[in-house]
């Protein structure tokens, strides 16, 4: 990893109860709300499947979607505390 690109892992029993135990996710860290809101349009407009439009939650800004293969993608970026 470097500083362009982190890994996050959660616990099984941390994940939010809409996720199966047997799948995963990729969580992408974007630099701020406007970096989130710009990957969102762009992959919305080459057609990405969004399963979770952008969104505020107590530790982070979001939205999740899947790649082609229908794997789970997460981008992010830290709520300001």
């Amino acid at each position: 990893m470097n500083d362009a690109l982190k890994l996050g892992l959660a616990r099984r029993k941390r994940l939010p109860a809409a996720m199966n135990a047997n799948e995963a996710e990729l969580p992408i860290f974007v630099a701020g709300r406007e970096g989130v809101d710009a990957l969102h349009d762009e992959w919305r407009r080459k057609g990405v499947t969004i399963l979770q439009e952008p969104m505020s939650s107590d530790s982070d800004y979001t939205f999740t979607c899947t790649d082609p293969d229908g794997h789970r993608l997460r981008v992010f970026t830290p709520q300001a505390a």
